[in-house]
């Protein structure tokens, strides 16, 4: 599938901007995935790591992670969004198990912790594949 995990550089920071959500969609997050990029980058600057989701050169989602907890080998992905032109197309669940073992290598993390809105059902069947996320 050639999915990866990259950077936010000017280079590619505006293209992950302006990833969408459904209209749908808009109550489970946030605010709009420029938002997070802003906050990430000031709010949050110290915990939060912001990185766009590619297949092969085109970007197809967002993650924001963070919040480092050492005692657990913890941590907590703030968002994972889907563009809306890719989603249903198969790319959820191994870019969660991508980021997985991002966690892992690059940060020697054993548990995640998200937080899911109690009306994103579809979000909820995905965290339940994943179990307790414990890796």
């Amino acid at each position: 599938m050639n999915l990866r995990i990259c950077d936010i550089t000017t280079e590619n920071r505006h293209e992950i901007a302006n990833l969408k959500v459904t209209e749908e969609q808009h109550k489970f997050i946030e605010s709009t995935v420029a938002n997070c990029l802003v906050q990430a980058e000031t709010e949050y600057k110290e915990d939060a790591v912001s990185v766009g989701l590619y297949k092969g050169d085109m970007p197809i989602g967002y993650a924001m992670y963070g919040w480092f907890d050492e005692e657990e080998k913890a941590v907590y992905l703030n968002q994972f969004v889907i563009d809306s032109a890719c989603q249903g197309k198969g790319y959820a669940k191994p870019l969660l198990r991508l980021l997985i073992e991002h966690f892992k290598k690059e940060y020697n993390r054993k548990v995640m912790y998200l937080s899911i809105h109690p009306e994103n059902k579809l979000a909820q069947k995905s965290s339940i594949f994943f179990g307790s996320f414990l890796f």
